[in-house]
């Protein structure tokens, strides 16, 4: 396909790629105010178990949401890559 053909069939492609990029970026944003929550000890995070004694699980959840947020952002240098693709 090329000239107007190509740039009609792709244009759907590029909106679902540019839904899921902001989806991601969305994401990524939330990741990282939790990152900064933890960080800053305005938020801690803990379990309870079945007697309700409190196990805080803060470092290990700050390491969840550091390594979410890697993922994330390798996943929107993927779209972004996958968008600049020619046909």
């Amino acid at each position: 396909m090329t000239g107007t053909n190509a740039r009609i069939n792709r244009d759907p492609m590029n909106a679902a790629m540019t839904a899921l990029r902001e989806k991601l970026a969305t994401d990524l944003q939330t990741c990282e105010g939790l990152i900064y929550s933890i960080r800053s000890k305005t938020m801690e995070t803990y379990e309870v178990d079945g007697q309700g004694i409190r196990t805080y699980t803060t470092q290990r959840r700050l390491s969840d949401h550091e390594r979410m947020a890697e993922n994330l952002r390798e996943t929107i240098a993927l779209v972004d890559a996958l968008v600049k693709l020619p046909i």
